[in-house]
């Protein structure tokens, strides 16, 4: 049996707490606690009955928070491999452009692209 670890119900076993308190832990915490994710896990598989209707959207959301947290982790790798490390410009579209701009005759002091 789990027991709750922080909160207003530390320490009491996890069954007992009520199913509003758990559901609100699960939706503001950023990665909730084993004993929630866990007690919620139970509860949804009280397959009818509402509070495992109430526990199964609860994980559901869990389940949304991970799709949108490796999604961010995508989208941040991408924009870091065109980012600027350390005064030099990485990326591909980078050296494209600065390459035309120097065949057209451009001169290297005043490419716009070394701002």
């Amino acid at each position: 049996m789990d027991v709750m670890t922080f909160g207003r119900h530390r320490g009491d076993p996890a069954c007992d707490v009520p199913l509003r308190y758990l559901v609100w832990a699960m939706e503001s915490m950023a990665s909730p606690p084993a004993c929630v994710v866990d007690e919620l896990r139970r509860r949804a598989g009280r397959y009818g009955s509402r509070d495992g209707v109430a526990a199964q959207a609860a994980l559901s959301g869990l389940a949304f928070k991970g799709r949108r947290k490796a999604a961010k982790k995508l989208r941040n790798r991408k924009a870091a491999s065109t980012a600027t490390h350390a005064g030099e410009r990485v990326g591909d579209q980078y050296a494209e452009r600065r390459a035309e701009w120097l065949a057209g005759g451009g001169s290297d002091a005043s490419c716009p692209w070394d701002e």
